[in-house]
């Protein structure tokens, strides 16, 4: 199936070619058409249209009569509740099935507008309500014209997020606001995504010396081999963006003479759900090869073609966002066994893969890491039982349910937090636009995110885990029960990256132990084959929170897989807001740095001097101007203080000129390095000449990221930065000692403190007990770094309970309480520098790091006043420097 073309560590591509013969499987049409949906019958050539990602929409059809009309009638089909108007004039309202209906009356000359607007699913069985129909026109000379429903029906008037009312006129209205397309099908959505197990049975004859299976998917899959799961990886593939990867499995222990069956059951993943919740409505499509190496030095090679056969799974629904919805009545138990009735299973389809580019994916796979047994539960108002597992983790659950009845629906819930009153807090798992439609007993309660609806098969004992989603929780409360003693058993698991775990440290100080605790659960519970900001509502690989955080993930977790692979090739979240996009240089730097590998800085070069020209060509050559638009700036800090959008693209475009520059030395790219390093020295001159006023020691954004990012990108005058950095110092105690950063000032603000002699300053910010602060944040119940520096008690329930971007932090802990100086390092650490900042009122402190070849350790402690410090090395490291800030201190 694969062949490898090019070799480069980390980054090695590789292509189908035609002597593999592998392709392209999923359910041939009749075995889909199963589950379709009727349309409305009066319109046999409607198509089925719902929206991309909101749980409203508002469709509209303009059209003009060619001649005179003698009749006008329409008819619409939903799964849920729809609204029709006319030219502003009201159809009919709350309706499933508006059945042929004159409506001549409401014709005009010239151009007409139909306007529709529908409700997503209020059933908890599927996740899409589709419409189909149309408007009929029936001619003085007999003849007719439909504009049956499909790609010429646009959505207008689509809220902001953060929006909850409808715009007024929104009947009428077709063009002004976020016109744009609707999904369109000519079969109903729940039956084109509808899960499928695939199978294929081969004899073996010889004995065996080796059994290897090469699989993939669009959408994501288990691989399955006489019955037994292959693997316990989830969610392969996921999400990479301009390649495919495909997995690789050793199978030779479940490979037996005589008749075998090779298997795989499909899954969405993120194939047809992106960002917010957008539902898609592709079929998911599995590709796969078993290479055998017999004793006697032959092989034989079975692929996905034609040969396959299909039979649906009992996942009747599953999304990355929604959840799943799970047919235990639906079961086949040798689905994978050669004893299987093959009268249950239908044809696939199947197509050539062509020449499509694959990768094999180099890095640990998501997999269950730890589970907490769930006994106690109290009973909310409705009789429910709520489970609280202590933390916020991201997962999700598995159930031993008995004696369930026949067809009995029980739904798992979760959120992160709890009302006042006890109940769960759902804001951050209902739809973004309209967000009381999917509430409880909404128009759209069943497009809730991240329900699980497990429906039973009437056994003594019957088991549910979550296989195609997850999410981030703290609760689970469980609904549908005729009693809770249905419950045997409850787990929650946590799903994450198998990464390596690097760094630790250790220190009697409850405060920063809490805080660094904190800050890696929030980092394990976004790793999903990609840095995620929260495992809640989005799910978005937010290529600026990533940036910021990749330092501080490299300490806690081995990234030199995972990362290096996401930042070529990933989903990101998005590409045009300064420090947003410095990602593409900001993240291999990083990475180099920590790993030594010059590979990702190689491969992702192209795409760093595409950014420098891309900025060059527009705002201006020299620093950026007004009308740069979309942007997001220091993100979320106290109050919205911020610099103003000229002043923080300025800082970064400087930056991203000397960072390329540098990185262009590094490649041998003197030219380019040489180019870069001048245009950053004229940008920089002109900042300073904009922005610095020298007789208040100050920049013109007068806040505390204002000078931070100056003083961290190495922009200020060298003569000023002294003073400037004791004007931020100022800035710092007028706050009293909180920060007013948000997600960008934040990550350099405490180094920047203790560069300049005012590390005080920083540690009196990390251990501040009162908002804006990280022990605020924990004291409100918060357990991870939260997306507000306000936790629990942030007003906003839409927000995240699991984001890692405050918590950039963590690197300060290694780097300046213990003291490991990456970017002072020689690349990969082969040469070390250690420069410890050590506090009397901390007393002691451990830092240690696992560069993979050996650890890194440093130690220090007062003991009568007086500081100690000591360290070790790998043998391979060739020198060590240490710089203490304390006279008094010893080493060794």
């Amino acid at each position: 199936m694969i062949l490898t073309v090019d070799i480069m560590k980390q980054y090695t591509k590789t292509y189908l070619t035609p002597a593999d013969g592998a392709k392209w499987i999923s359910p041939a049409r009749d075995a889909l058409a199963v589950f379709d949906r009727p349309k409305e019958e009066n319109f046999p050539d409607a198509k089925f249209i719902w929206p991309y990602g909101s749980v409203r929409f508002h469709a509209f059809r303009l059209f003009t009569p060619e001649k005179k009309v003698r009749r006008a009638e329409m008819a619409f089909r939903c799964d849920n509740l729809f609204d029709v108007w006319l030219n502003g004039e009201n159809i009919v309202t709350d309706t499933r099935h508006l059945e042929l209906t004159d409506v001549t009356r409401f014709l005009r000359d010239g151009e007409n507008n139909l306007h529709i607007r529908g409700y997503q699913s209020s059933s908890y069985d599927e996740f899409s309500a589709a419409l189909t129909g149309g408007i009929r026109l029936i001619y003085e000379d007999g003849t007719s014209e439909d504009f049956p429903t499909g790609s010429s029906y646009k959505q207008v008037g689509l809220v902001n997020f953060w929006e909850t009312k409808e715009p007024e006129g929104f009947e009428t209205e077709t063009k002004g606001r976020s016109v744009s397309d609707l999904r369109v099908t000519d079969m109903h959505p729940v039956a084109l995504r509808r899960s499928f197990c695939f199978i294929r049975r081969f004899e073996v004859k010889k004995d065996i010396l080796s059994v290897k299976l090469r699989a993939t998917a669009l959408g994501c899959y288990e691989p399955y081999m006489n019955g037994a799961r292959v693997s316990d990886a989830r969610f392969e593939p996921f999400c990479m963006n301009y390649v495919k990867e495909y997995q690789e499995y050793d199978i030779t222990p479940l490979v037996k003479r005589g008749t075998n069956v090779i298997g795989a059951v499909l899954g969405n993943g993120s194939y047809n759900c992106h960002s917010w919740g957008n539902l898609g409505a592709k079929v998911p499509e599995y590709m796969a090869s078993v290479d055998i190496s017999y004793a006697d030095g032959t092989g034989e090679r079975i692929v996905t073609d034609e040969s396959w056969r299909c039979l649906p799974s009992p996942l009747t629904e599953n999304d990355i966002q929604y959840g799943e919805r799970y047919d235990a009545r639906l079961e086949v138990d040798d689905w994978c066994l050669d004893s299987l009735d093959l009268s249950l299973t239908s044809p696939v389809s199947a197509r050539d893969a062509g020449g499509e580019e694959f990768l094999l994916q180099s890095y640990p796979p998501v997999k269950r890491m730890k589970d907490h047994v769930l006994t106690k539960y109290r009973l909310l108002s409705d009789g429910s039982p709520i489970y609280d597992t202590g933390v916020s983790i991201a997962g999700r659950a598995e159930a031993t349910f008995r004696n369930l009845r026949p067809g009995q629906k029980v739904r798992l819930r979760y959120c992160e937090r709890l009302r006042d009153d006890g109940e769960p807090e759902n804001g951050a798992y209902v739809c973004v636009y309209y967000q009381n439609d999917c509430g409880k007993g909404g128009r759209s309660e069943g497009f809730m995110r991240n329900a699980d609806v497990y429906t039973a098969k009437g056994a003594p004992e019957e088991r549910y885990e979550c296989r195609f989603a997850y999410t981030g929780f703290r609760y689970i409360w469980v609904e549908g029960l005729d009693s809770p003693e249905q419950i045997k058993s409850l787990t929650a698991f946590e799903l994450y990256n198998d990464l390596r775990l690097t760094g630790e440290i250790d220190t009697p100080d409850g405060d920063i132990s809490r805080i660094f605790t904190a800050t890696r659960r929030s980092w394990l519970n976004n790793i999903s084959n990609g840095p995620t900001d929260c495992p809640t509502r989005e799910k978005n690989y937010w290529n600026g929170d990533s940036q910021l955080f990749s330092h501080t993930a490299c300490w806690y977790t081995d990234n030199s897989g995972l990362l290096s692979r996401w930042t070529d090739n990933g989903i990101k979240t998005h590409d045009g807001p300064y420090a947003w996009e410095d990602e593409t240089y900001e993240m291999p730097y990083t990475l180099y740095r920590f790993y030594g590998d010059t590979g990702i800085l190689r491969a992702r070069y192209p795409k760093m001097l595409e950014l420098v020209k891309k900025r060059q060509e527009f705002p201006g050559m020299i620093l950026p101007v007004k009308g740069i638009s979309h942007q997001y700036n220091d993100w979320l800090s106290p109050g919205g203080v911020t610099p103003d959008t000229e002043f923080f693209g300025g800082c970064w475009y400087i930056h991203m000129l000397d960072r390329v520059s540098e990185i262009a030395s590094i490649l041998g790219d003197s030219d380019n390095a040489e180019r870069l390093r001048e245009m950053a020295d004229i940008s920089r001159a002109a900042f300073n000449e904009k922005h610095l006023t020298p007789d208040k020691n100050d920049y013109d954004a007068g806040n505390q990221c204002g000078i931070v990012l100056p003083l961290a990108f190495g922009i200020a005058p060298e003569d000023r930065r002294q003073s400037l950095a004791d004007t931020l110092s100022e800035y710092v105690r007028k706050a009293g000692y909180h920060t007013t950063t948000g997600f960008i000032g934040v990550r350099y603000l405490p180094e920047v403190l203790c560069d300049y002699g005012h590390a005080d300053d920083a540690m009196r910010i990390v251990k501040n007990p009162t908002a804006p602060s990280w022990l605020a944040m924990l004291s409100t119940g918060a357990t991870a770094m939260t997306e507000s520096w306000y936790g629990e008690d942030d007003p906003d329930k839409s927000l995240s309970m699991s984001h890692f971007s405050l918590g950039s932090v963590g690197g300060w802990f290694f780097e300046y309480l213990g003291g490991i100086r990456v970017n002072d390092c020689a690349p990969g650490f082969e040469e070390v520098v250690l420069e410890p900042f050590m506090f009397p009122e901390v007393g002691k402190f451990s830092a240690r790091y696992d560069t993979g070849r050996g650890v890194i350790r440093t130690e220090w402690k007062y003991a009568d006043g007086k500081a100690e410090f000591s360290y070790s090395v790998p043998e391979w490291v060739k020198s060590v420097r240490v710089v203490t800030h304390d006279e008094s201190c010893r080493c060794h």
